[in-house]
C-alpha cells in the first residue's frame, strides 16, 4: 500500500481546538514539566486510535491514562535508546580492538587514526538509527501496550526491511519537519501548535507503515 501523505498533513486539521490544546501542553506546557508526560501520553492514545482505523484525533480526556501512557512511553524511549547505545558501544569496542590487535600483531604498528573513524562512523549509525526509528517504537507500544517494548530495539529494522522505501520517504519527511520547527519559533505563541502539528504528522505516516508491515507479516 502507498502512503497516504495528503491525509497525513490534513490529519491535525481535521480537530483543531484538540490540536491548540495539545500544544498548549507542549509549549509553553513545556517549561514547568509536568505537563510532557500527559503531551506524550496523548501521542500515544493517538497513535492506539490510528491502529485501530479512527483517523481522528482522540478526546483529551482521562488525565490518569495519559500520564500512565504517557510515562510508559517515556521509560520505552529511555529502554530503546540506552539498549540500543550499549549493543553500539559493545560493536564499536569490540571492532577497534579487534583492529588493534591485528594491525599490532601484523604491522607492529595499531592505526589509531582508521580506529577512531570506525568507532565514529558506526556510533553515528546507531545514533541516527535511534532517532529515526523512535516515533515507530512509539507505535509499537500502543500496539503492544508492555513497558517492555523498548527492548525491541529490531522492530525498526523489520519495518525498514519490509517497507524501505516508504521507510526512507516517511524518516525524510520527519527531518525536514523537525528541520523547520526551528523557523517555528517566529511565532512563538504559536510554536507549540506547530510543533504538534508536525509530529502528528511523522505520527500517522509511521502508523501507516507500521500497518503494512502487519499486513505483509499476517500474508507470509
Amino acid at each position: 500500500m502507498k502512503l497516504d501523505y495528503k491525509t497525513a498533513f490534513k490529519y491535525p486539521l481535521k480537530d483543531w481546538k484538540r490540536l491548540v490544546v495539545m500544544g498548549l501542553l507542549d509549549f509553553p506546557g513545556a517549561f514547568l514539566l509536568l505537563p510532557i508526560p500527559f503531551y506524550i501520553g496523548y501521542v500515544i492514545k493517538t497513535a492506539e486510535e490510528l491502529l485501530e482505523g479512527n483517523n481522528k484525533l482522540p478526546e483529551i480526556k482521562d488525565p490518569i491514562y495519559l500520564l500512565k501512557k504517557g510515562l510508559g512511553a517515556i521509560a520505552v524511549a529511555i529502554e530503546f535508546s540506552l539498549t540500543t547505545l550499549f549493543l553500539t558501544i559493545s560493536f564499536i569496542i569490540g571492532t577497534t580492538l579487534g583492529l588493534y590487535l591485528l594491525s599490532t600483531l601484523l604491522l607492529n604498528q595499531p592505526p589509531t587514526a582508521l580506529m577512531r573513524l570506525i568507532g565514529y562512523i558506526l556510533f553515528m549509525i546507531g545514533s541516527v538509527y535511534i532517532i529515526l526509528s523512535l516515533p515507530l517504537m512509539m507505535i509499537h507500544y500502543a500496539r503492544k501496550n508492555k513497558f517492555t517494548a523498548g527492548f525491541d530495539i529490531m522492530e525498526p529494522y523489520a519495518t525498514f526491511k519490509k517497507e524501505k522505501k516508504k521507510f526512507i520517504i516517511a524518516a525524510t519527511i520527519m527531518l525536514v519537519l523537525n528541520f523547520l520547527q526551528y523557523f517555528a519559533i517566529i511565532i512563538l505563541p504559536l510554536y507549540g501548535v506547530v510543533i504538534a502539528y508536525t509530529e502528528l504528522i511523522t505520527l500517522h505516516l509511521y502508523t501507516q507503515l507500521y500497518k503494512n508491515k502487519e499486513k505483509i507479516e499476517q500474508t507470509i
